[in-house]
């Protein structure tokens, strides 16, 4: 029988060197120790949030997520992934009709990925 430990749910607490002491009658002997790193998986503590804006006129939408980094984000308008736009903070420099809708993104680092609550972006035209 080999002897193993083993962590049922590991936390952060757990990160840490650990190695083996092995006892008997004639000494003891101690291993080499072995790193464990734990990665946190993607936590969105702020979704971003709805507006309306005034046509023409500039619109911002911020998400806050945790993790182990690197984390990756993908923004989506209704669904469609938008080209370009990977940061915590989406921007639209001066929106019109067609950039109404619901907004959204996905985070994601190696432990897997998260999609935020989506966000309304109303677009109001003047008078």
């Amino acid at each position: 029988m080999l002897p193993t430990y083993t962590v049922a749910a590991v936390g952060p607490a757990d990160a840490g060197t650990y190695d083996c002491v092995v006892s008997n009658g004639c000494g003891t002997v101690v291993s080499a120790g072995a790193l464990v790193a734990v990665r946190s998986p993607v936590v969105i503590t702020q979704s971003p949030a709805s507006q309306t804006v005034c046509a023409g006129a500039a619109a911002s939408f911020v998400v806050v997520a945790t993790g182990t980094p690197p984390l990756e984000y993908r923004w989506r308008r209704n669904d469609l992934e938008l080209p370009g736009a990977t940061g915590p903070t989406l921007t639209l420099a001066a929106v019109g009709a067609a950039d109404a809708g619901r907004y959204d993104v996905v985070v994601r680092n190696a432990c897997g990925a998260v999609t935020s609550a989506a966000a309304t972006l109303t677009v109001d035209r003047p008078p």
